[in-house]
């Protein structure tokens, strides 16, 4: 695909009011393991309102990944579009999204987001 097709799918999911991942290939999706972001800067919109396609093609064009995704941190309800790595194993997962500086990192198998500080303890 390119940069503006995976633009085109993330914001459709922003719209539809999920999170969720794109491989940029097309091919299927990871059914385990984790993805964690921080590969590049993250894209962030302060809100929903505030998310635009063109931003998230251009992101998408200068910042080569095999994964992109899109967040919405429940805390603030900021939205971030995320060059991201997939992981098979927890523990290598969780180093990376720490070193990254990643808020969280998500669990594909189980659907939901481990948060990085809330793990360190």
């Amino acid at each position: 695909m390119n940069a503006y097709q995976v633009a085109e799918l993330l914001a459709a999911m922003i719209k539809a009011g999920e999170g969720g991942t794109v491989r940029r290939s097309g091919d299927p999706l990871p059914s385990r393991g984790y993805y964690v972001g921080g590969l590049c800067e993250s894209l962030v919109f302060e809100s929903l309102d505030a998310v635009d396609l063109g931003d998230i093609a251009w992101f998408v064009a200068q910042h080569f990944a095999s994964y992109y995704g899109v967040w919405v941190d429940t805390d603030d309800n900021k939205v971030y579009i995320d060059a991201v790595s997939h992981f098979i194993f927890r523990k290598n997962a969780l180093e990376a999204g720490k070193a990254r500086g990643e808020i969280a990192v998500w669990d594909i198998k189980n659907n939901c987001e481990l948060r990085v500080a809330e793990l360190e303890g």
